[in-house]
């Protein structure tokens, strides 16, 4: 059944002619006849149909597309809008950085935030690529300019190879833990950055790579600080 409105459908009917009454008429099994007041309106659903239709001092034009209803509902979408914070990047500019076998004080490759920076809301750190035969002897840590320190990747992904490409972040949600190498991707840190938040960022700021296992060593060539405010 399609009903025939002759109303607020803005490029599909369109109304001339002086003041009138329209009731509400249908057009039944696929074509036919409605009329009423001093008015008739034929069509045949179901098929293309244009043209014109007239009765009572006016005239009503329109037309169908195959197989698509007249509904009287109007849809509304929401607008989602988004603001993203203004980030700013640091790349290590001091790497390859050679990993030495079963040592607990490992390597530090470091980025330097300038004094003019604002307090960070959201930290990520990207490894963008860490060549290590056996990712489960490495722990990964974040040092602040203050000293503090956050164990990003405590000793994961067993006998597998590399970090390439790896995005650390509190906003992601799968853990690095539930990750495989070469862990490429967004994961959450085994450890919260949230205690960076709000501190200040001006500084040097430290990746260290540490081999706590005999008989692997790796390259650290590259990664990155990403503070967002």
């Amino acid at each position: 059944m399609i009903v025939i409105l002759l109303f607020a459908v803005s490029g599909v009917l369109a109304q001339s002619g002086g003041g009138f009454d329209i009731p509400w008429f249908t057009i039944d099994n696929g074509g036919g006849q409605s009329s009423g007041g001093g008015f008739s309106v034929s069509g045949t659903a179901g098929q293309p149909d244009a043209g014109q239709m007239s009765g009572g001092g006016f005239s009503v034009s329109g037309g169908f597309w195959n197989a698509v209803p007249i509904s009287p509902v109007k849809s509304y979408l929401p607008l989602v809008i988004r603001n993203f914070p203004p980030c700013s990047v640091w790349v290590s500019t001091d790497v390859p950085k050679a990993i030495p076998d079963n040592n607990v004080n490992g390597v530090e490759s470091v980025v330097v935030v300038p004094a003019t920076s604002i307090p960070p809301a959201e930290i990520t750190v990207q490894i963008d690529q860490l060549l290590h035969g056996y990712t489960g002897d490495l722990r990964i840590s974040l040092i602040g300019p203050s000293g503090l320190t956050v164990v990003l990747v405590n000793r994961v992904g067993g006998d597998g190879d590399n970090f390439i490409g790896t995005r650390l972040s509190d906003s992601y949600i799968t853990p690095i833990a539930s990750g495989t190498p070469p862990f490429t991707g967004n994961f959450r840190p085994d450890n919260s950055l949230l205690p960076f938040v709000g501190q200040n960022p001006s500084g040097t700021w430290r990746l260290k790579v540490a081999d706590l296992a005999t008989d692997d060593v790796g390259l650290l060539n590259a990664w990155r600080l990403e503070l967002c405010t």
